[in-house]
């Protein structure tokens, strides 16, 4: 048997102040995102639809990369949210740099699955990912494909999403 002391001194929590956008922010990324300029740039604008699925869904990242097609009923227009892309190290690869693994697994918490609904914004970048799927022959389950069909790359996602931000603040001035 384990006896713990009693502490009647309480643990700091430790919080993270979270940035939210404002409506005109987030319309400000998503053109930006979306831009035709950008499409000419197939490396900035192959996440485009993946920041504007994000920005009508309120999705995680991990939640979003994981999606299959499975998860979405058009007719009903609700998304089935029920599984996350992490990244582990890999133990056996200590001294490689790349020593890092993607896992699908479940939700941090019994609340992160749940059931969302679409809208059509959403769903028409759900349609475009079907369509750009289908002509580059990835993977008919996973909704954000890398170029080999795989799940994306998570800090990828991120750095691109961040320089599109910083672009965005440079058009503000």
């Amino acid at each position: 048997l384990v006896v713990f002391p009693k502490n009647d001194k309480a643990l700091p929590v430790k919080t993270k102040e979270v940035k939210c956008y404002t409506d005109k922010e987030v319309e400000r990324i998503a053109l930006t995102s979306t831009d035709p300029y950008y499409q000419f740039n197939p490396r900035r604008y192959r996440y485009a639809p993946l920041y504007a699925f994000i920005l009508n869904t309120g999705l995680r990242l991990g939640e979003c990369l994981a999606l299959t097609w499975d998860d979405i009923d058009f007719e009903r227009k609700i998304i089935n949210v029920n599984k996350t892309l992490t990244v582990i190290k890999n133990r056996d690869l200590k001294k490689d740099p790349r020593n890092r693994l993607q896992v699908l697994g479940d939700p941090k918490t019994f609340n992160g699955k749940r059931v969302i609904p679409l809208n059509n914004v959403a769903k028409d970048m759900l349609l475009e990912m079907k369509t750009r799927n289908s002509l580059t022959g990835a993977d008919d389950k996973i909704i954000f494909p890398n170029y080999e069909g795989n799940y994306l790359n998570e800090r990828s996602v991120q750095k691109l999403f961040q320089k599109n931000i910083s672009l965005c603040r440079f058009l503000q001035k």
